[in-house]
């Protein structure tokens, strides 16, 4: 789109593809095991991190450590 109307972009284009999503998981699922967070089915996470996955990587954080949402 910005191309379309002639925007530039310093920099390149990865082919990386990238997904945010705030998510909340059922107390059940979580526990802290000493300064990790073990989440059932991945393994223990390094909160406020990348934690590399099987599957991708992961940032977790308490949902009070976070920024309100913005107002619609």
């Amino acid at each position: 789109m910005r191309k379309s109307l002639g925007i530039g972009l310093p920099g390149v284009t990865s082919a990386n593809i990238s997904r945010l999503a705030r998510v909340t998981i059922p107390a059940g699922a979580v526990a802290r095991v000493g300064d990790r967070i073990e989440l059932h089915g991945v393994g223990r996470l390094v909160p406020f991190r990348p934690n590399r996955t099987g599957h991708g990587s992961i940032t977790i954080a308490p949902a009070d450590a976070l920024d309100r949402p913005a107002p619609g």
